[in-house]
């Protein structure tokens, strides 16, 4: 199989394929073979950089017979401002999760919401979930506090 690409197609595809990698690889090691079949493909298509014109943007490094994104392509493309939004509202959305999760539980004097059925843990976090949303809206983590025992 063989497929076309115009410039702005590749540049495109090797902004998703950045995006991509940071989702997969940011929070593993470095010498991990987690997601190896993503790098092997990530590589294939960084490969063919110079080819399409983009050499500016992807370059190899002989040292680890790899190639990466330059800073031209990292400060260019707006793949860190969409990842650092992305970011962002993961931090918020997961954080109002798990704080109406363990108030739910709370409520309902379990250790696990699946100890709950599943029609009242609904009805529960209708409840719970807008309270923490308009807490972080209005005062982000300023008020939150963590008691140690």
């Amino acid at each position: 199989m063989k497929i076309n690409f115009t410039k702005a197609e590749y540049k495109a595809l090797i902004e998703l394929l950045y995006m991509g990698d940071w989702v997969a690889h940011a929070f593993t090691d470095h010498g991990s073979d987690e997601n190896k079949d993503y790098k092997q493909l990530t590589q294939k298509i960084y490969a063919m950089a110079k080819q399409m014109g983009c050499e500016k943007d992807i370059e190899y490094a002989k040292k680890f017979d790899e190639y990466f994104p330059t800073r031209h392509f990292e400060e260019q493309s707006g793949t860190r401002e969409i990842i650092d939004d992305y970011d962002g509202e993961s931090f918020w959305t997961g954080l109002i999760d798990r704080l109406s999760e363990r108030d739910m539980c709370e409520k309902h004097q379990v250790q696990s919401k699946f100890n709950i059925a599943i029609e009242d843990r609904f009805e529960t976090l209708d409840k719970i979930e807008p309270l923490w949303t308009q807490e972080f809206a209005e005062h982000g983590i300023e008020r939150l506090q963590v008691l140690i025992k």
